[in-house]
């Protein structure tokens, strides 16, 4: 029973420091971006800037939230997959509803309607890398497991470490090969992870009833792996799978922010240069 609850604890404080915190800084790194650019190209180039980078990163953005309203039983009072306004700024939309007295919608429903944009935007990053990159995802699939010792041990989390290091070579390798220049699908790949990542991170509105349950919800990893501690080795071999996975998601997402940095940067020099260009040719 103790040593259980010290296992389930470790994977719990290990789950929050090498999967939940990295990707919120991650969420919110990609909120900014994706605002920044929405701001610059808007107010150099008009509607028809932002709606160089929406028309992928919208739809899926809106579908992940009509996927979690039909998952939390949520009531869907209307949506609009890709429905570009000029006078709003709105992109698109789902306005959904749900009962005060049914648990489920109030905690699971509306958490997981919150955070569906992110959960969607992941699994279209993964599946679009998958296409493009199928490689990618079986270097990460060498990312390093998380085990019950892992951050009980100094060896163990040095073993950890440097498996991380390894992971993060064959990121860099990938980034810095010269080849993706000239291959075609590098830039589709490129522009799709740009609108992706730009519209991943929920929006504000996107938070509307979900922090009460989200306090919740975060009891439940040391309640699931305190779980799964019990079953030993056979739990372990699960914390494996899972901590895997969360690896290979992790590095996705870091390569969304980095192209989308990346794009961040075209689009300031772009704007930039058009501010420029349309001040001589008034003047």
């Amino acid at each position: 029973m103790r040593e259980a609850v010290l296992n389930g604890s470790s994977a719990t404080l290990a789950f929050y420091g090498t999967v939940l915190l990295p990707q919120i800084l991650v969420c919110l790194a990609l909120l900014f971006l994706g605002r920044y650019m929405n701001a610059r190209l808007w107010k150099t180039f008009d509607w028809r800037g932002v709606m160089f980078l929406a028309w992928l990163g919208t739809p899926v953005h809106e579908i992940s939230h009509l996927i979690g309203c039909i998952i939390g039983r949520n009531r869907i009072e209307g949506f609009a997959i890709f429905s570009p306004d000029k006078e709003s700024g709105s992109l698109g939309y789902v306005t959904h509803s749900y009962e005060r007295s049914s648990l489920y919608q109030r905690v699971f429903g509306n958490t997981l309607v919150a955070l569906a944009p992110f959960f969607g935007g992941a699994a279209a990053i993964y599946f679009l890398t998958h296409l493009a990159y199928p490689q990618l995802l079986r270097e990460f699939g060498a990312a390093p497991a998380l085990e019950w010792r892992t951050f009980v041990s100094l060896g163990a989390l040095s073993d950890f470490a440097s498996g991380w290091k390894s992971t993060a070579l064959h990121f860099y390798y990938f980034l810095t090969d010269t080849r993706n220049l000239h291959n075609g699908w590098f830039w589709a790949y490129l522009w799709g992870m740009i609108s992706l990542g730009a519209h991943l991170s929920p929006s504000r509105s996107d938070f509307e009833g979900f922090w009460g349950a989200a306090l919740l919800l975060l009891c439940l990893p040391f309640v699931f792996f305190t779980s799964l501690a019990f079953f030993g080795n056979r739990g372990e071999e699960i914390l494996s799978h899972l901590s895997v996975l969360a690896a290979q998601v992790n590095m996705l997402l870091l390569m969304a922010l980095f192209f989308t940095f990346m794009g961040a940067l075209f689009v300031t020099a772009v704007t930039l240069l058009a501010s420029v260009f349309k001040k001589v040719l008034y003047s």
